[in-house]
């Protein structure tokens, strides 16, 4: 999984406070709405947020409970030069499923439940 440091986790954080569009996301991140509107696809396809609405380009989001898990391990992130995260958790097959064990160091996920 590659993030780019700070912006992706920034707007990770952002989408915390709930549901946002990405005019709004961008100038918050004073960052122009092209490269947000760049970075969003990524994360959605990341499953990192997800994308609301009817329309293909509401540009409406939301943060998923894995957006969520990846946020809280920023901190092992943070490099300042962005670059591959190797998430903390996988289920019992290697792949991402709903249910999220600690592979090191990282949170337990449940989804629709608690980090622990």
């Amino acid at each position: 999984m590659h993030l780019t440091e700070p912006t992706d986790f920034d707007l990770l954080e952002i989408l915390t406070e709930g549901r946002n569009l990405l005019a709004n996301i961008a100038s918050r991140l004073e960052k122009s709405q092209g490269y947000i509107s760049s970075q969003l696809p990524k994360l959605a396809d990341q499953h990192l947020v997800n994308r609301i609405g009817l329309a293909e380009r509401a540009g409406l989001y939301e943060i998923t409970a894995r957006g969520e898990a990846v946020l809280a391990c920023r901190d092992q992130y943070a490099d300042g030069e962005g670059g591959d995260i190797d998430p903390p958790w996988r289920d019992g097959d290697g792949d991402y499923g709903t249910d999220w064990t600690p592979r090191k160091n990282g949170p337990t996920v449940t989804v629709g439940g608690t980090l622990s």
